[in-house]
């Protein structure tokens, strides 16, 4: 007990001493009642939080006496990065001082860290003269300009031959820029080729020219000089992508001095681009000739072009070809066209009433072939007759004709025309025949009246039969053939005939990395392939298309092909000393992206992922559609999209785009998957349930977008005459009947085509169910101005335009007495209503087939007006004809 009471007493005493020693150590260091007053001692202020020239950070400091923290906000330094060097502008480029700039607010400082306001120096303004001998003759003007090219201009330059031309920096003459002369793609028409000395740059002709500039950020200079002899006949062209200024060019004459009645005539060769318009003017008398002169070899192609408001000849919006005017100055004052190749939008087919439509194979013939010589000898109709001057005054390098085999019963009868237009040309072409199997060839039709066959070319007896469709000259060329029981292989766009032995077709072939062939009957009828397990892989691989299977060789090589007839197997041999990569070192990855069909960009491995190839920058416009190519040459057909994406949709083959934008494309090597980051980091993707369908409008093809089980699409403007269809996304023709409400006066649908045609030019807005096939037309703005009709009489027909108000003006000439219809563009008879102050005795009203038809019972030359709004017309004799 003693002891443990000890215990108790020394605890005691160990406490009172702790307690005693802390207090003494507490007044001996802080002065607490100091601090309650508020003097604290504090300490320097430390940056506890971030902070720039534009964010605040968090500092504190601590009293030194009781710890009382004091808190404040401190705002930062510029946070400048490394030094850009200074660089002086140039026409493309802007230039700048040296700076550095500040990452935070972006500023800028020069080497001393004062703040500069503006660290850019804009690009340059183009400043440039056209000196003539050294003396400044006119300042150039910019027309456009982009990333790559700056255009400047002049117009009206008076030069005489011998002049030196020059282009100087500002008003300088001394400051001399250096430049080439640029070259004309069309020798025969392309005047400034060869207005401009290459190498002294002297002018060779005297004449007012306009001049081009165009500067390329490559640091090529090239001054071009559209100049013309201001007389004798020219072609005026005009291009709304030269912003409406016309160009004239000079045509070259050939006179045949061995007939005089010919006299000379003026050829030449142009290009359009869709947007051309153009008349032939002669300079000497100011007269000119325009759409109202076109011959009438030329009908058969009006589709392709039209009549402009004052009269010029313009061209189908989007029809992409080259073409040759030829003008009889001599004879009846008319201009003919004739197309050199047809754009690749147009499909020439082979088309037999009540059965089968073929498409026309495009064979394109070089300069100096055989068959180059002898089709162009088939120029030598009524409007080419002298085919050797001819041909020397275009220098025709090249020429394209179309092919297809015709399989025809005894009285078939068939036409050639467009797949999409439906529009025959046969009637209105020369036809040349081998043998004799044309038994009726009839010269007049309406158009879309295709259900008699008078109104195409019918054939005596059964055969198998080439046609060929010349557009150059406008020919049709008949040949029977006995094609037997050979074969044939397709090779890189020829063909090659091939002997059957045991059962199998061989051949020897040197093949390229792009080689593809195909088998086919002797008839031209394609014949299925597959790849034999015999042959190693890596080599080759099959690809189907609309019901035709053809073999890509992706490993050049030489090899030997043994085709079994019986099973469609080809087995492909490669020659001794050709190395073939192993499967596994040979991996099939994506290589290529498609978009809308045309456009190839090649893709690389992700720099941040092996797994994956990309193409960076894909700039995309809405409702863009793309497909991706393999190395086996095959369209991946398993693509998915990535987890999250919005805004895009697939099928597995097709990526199509909602929204317009810019996006790194991804896809995985093995798995397909695809992703999209938009430029600057955004996500991009996505799903909706919208199909795509397509308005076919005249040779052009409208995307529009259904909403559930219907689509809409308003404000369509079309002319007379204008043919339209309905199609899926893949380009197949869908059913089409009207809702009871559409005014049938003003819209008749051709139910055995799938498509619809408007009567007069007017404003429309479509509604189509995509499940019952029912379309919805309200028609709005009907307008006859240039509207299209058709005038019948004495057996003939033509076509016509109102005037801007609607009046059709026509001078007749008749021999004997006569009946004239007058027809809107769907061939209705269209009612007349005689001008109550008209002579009765001309002209006799009548009422036949539904429609109003006039009797002339007298010869004569006769000026008819008529008003389709009114449908009032005035009959006028200017001449009476002696009986």
């Amino acid at each position: 007990m003693k002891k443990r009471f000890g215990l108790i007493c020394l605890t005691v005493l160990l406490t009172l001493c702790l307690a005693i020693f802390l207090s003494s150590c507490d007044n001996t260091n802080h002065d607490t009642k100091k601090c309650e007053n508020g003097d604290h001692s504090y300490g320097e202020f430390v940056l506890v939080e971030e902070n720039d020239c534009l964010r605040t950070g968090k500092a504190i400091r601590t009293c030194t006496e009781c710890g009382d923290e004091d808190v404040t906000y401190v705002l930062g330094d510029h946070k400048l990065g490394a030094w850009t060097e200074a660089k002086a502008p140039t026409l493309f480029e802007n230039g700048c001082l040296g700076y550095y700039e500040c990452s935070a607010c972006g500023k800028s400082f020069d080497r001393d860290h004062q703040l500069i306001s503006d660290a850019i120096i804009p690009k340059l303004t183009p400043d440039f003269s056209v000196c003539l001998d050294g003396a400044v003759a006119g300042e150039l003007k910019q027309d456009k300009a982009d990333d790559t090219e700056i255009t400047l201009s002049l117009s009206d330059l008076s030069v005489n031959e011998g002049q030196t031309v020059s282009i100087c920096i500002g008003d300088d003459p001394s400051s001399v820029l250096e430049y080439t002369v640029a070259e004309w793609k069309y020798s025969s028409l392309g005047v400034s080729k060869g207005n401009i000395d290459p190498v002294t740059k002297k002018v060779r002709i005297t004449a007012t020219c306009d001049l081009r500039l165009v500067l390329k950020k490559d640091g090529t200079t090239e001054l071009s000089m559209n100049g013309y002899i201001p007389d004798g006949l020219v072609v005026e062209i005009t291009s709304l992508r030269t912003d409406n200024m016309p160009m004239l060019f000079p045509m070259s004459y050939t006179d045949y001095y061995d007939d005089p009645e010919m006299k000379a005539y003026v050829f030449g060769l142009f290009g359009s681009d869709g947007t051309t318009s153009l008349r032939v003017i002669d300079m000497n008398t100011d007269a000119v000739y325009d759409y109202d002169d076109l011959g009438d070899t030329n009908d058969w192609d009006k589709w392709s072009y039209s009549r402009g408001k004052n009269g010029e000849i313009v061209f189908a919006e989007g029809l992409l070809s080259d073409w040759w005017l030829a003008f009889d100055i001599g004879g009846d004052g008319k201009i003919t066209l004739t197309r050199h190749n047809l754009p690749d939008s147009i499909k020439p087919t082979i088309t037999v009433f009540g059965g089968e439509t073929t498409e026309m194979e495009k064979v394109t013939l070089e300069k100096g072939d055989d068959e180059y010589n002898y089709y162009t000898w088939q120029l030598t109709d009524d409007v080419f007759s002298r085919q050797d001057e001819w041909l020397d005054t275009v220098d025709l390098e090249n020429i394209s004709i179309y092919r297809g085999i015709l399989r025809a019963e005894a009285g078939d009868s068939f036409y050639i025309g467009d797949r999409y237009d439906r529009k025959p040309w046969t009637l209105l072409s020369t036809v040349y025949v081998e043998g004799n199997a044309i038994d009726k060839y009839v010269g007049s039709i309406k158009e879309g009246s295709y259900t008699k066959p008078a109104y195409g070319i019918t054939l005596k007896k059964a055969g198998t039969y080439v046609v060929e469709y010349l557009p150059y000259c406008n020919v049709i060329n008949i040949i029977e053939v006995d094609l037997g029981d050979g074969y044939l292989m397709y090779l890189d766009g020829g063909f090659v005939e091939l002997e059957e032995s045991g059962g199998r077709l061989t051949y020897e072939l040197e093949a390229d990395a792009y080689t593809n062939i195909a088998f086919l009957k002797a008839d031209y009828s394609f014949l299925p392939v597959s790849i034999s397990s015999d042959t190693p892989s890596g080599i080759a691989n099959v690809i189907e298309s609309e019901g035709t299977t053809m073999l890509f060789f992706s490993k050049a090589g030489k090899y030997t092909l043994s085709y079994n007839i019986a099973d469609g197997v080809v087995t492909i041999t490669p020659e001794e000393g050709t190395e073939i990569d192993p499967p596994e070192e040979d991996p099939v990855l994506p290589m290529s992206i498609y978009i809308s069909y045309d456009n190839k960009l090649t893709l690389v491995e992700n720099p941040d992922d092996p797994n994956e190839m990309c193409y960076l920058g894909l700039t995309l416009g809405a409702w863009d559609e793309f497909k991706v190519w393999d190395t086996n040459r095959s369209y991946i057909s398993d693509m998915t999209l990535a987890a999250g994406t919005t805004g895009i949709v697939t099928d597995g083959r097709i990526i199509t785009f909602q929204t317009a934008g810019k996006y790194d494309f991804y896809i995985n090597k093995t798995t397909h998957e695809v992703r999209f980051v938009a430029s600057g980091g955004t996500e991009g993707g996505g799903t909706t349930t919208s199909e795509k369908y397509i308005i076919y409008h005249e040779g052009s093809f409208i995307s529009v977008y259904s909403e559930g089980n219907t689509f809409k699409y308003t404000g369509l403007a079309v002319s007379a005459g204008d043919y339209l269809s309905i199609k899926d996304s893949d380009y197949e023709e869908l059913p089409i009947s009207f809702d009871p409400a559409v005014d049938t006066s003003l819209v008749k649908l051709h139910e055995s085509y799938n498509m619809f045609s408007f009567v007069w030019n007017c404003k429309a807005d479509l509604t189509y169910n995509t499940e019952t096939g029912v379309l919805m037309i309200d028609i709005y703005d009907v307008s006859y101005a240039n509207a299209l009709v058709y005038l019948f009489y004495s057996d003939t027909y033509e076509e016509a335009h109102a005037d801007e108000n609607g009046i059709v003006t026509k001078r007749f000439e008749f021999t004997e007495s006569a009946n004239i219809y007058i027809d809107n563009s769907a061939f209705e008879a269209l009612p007349m209503i005689l001008h109550e102050d008209s002579d009765r005795s001309l002209v006799t009203v009548m009422e036949f087939n539904e429609g109003n038809m006039l009797y002339i019972p007298n010869a004569g030359i006769y000026d008819l007006t008529y008003d389709l709004n009114s449908k009032i017309f005035t009959f006028e004799l200017v001449t009476e004809v002696a009986e």
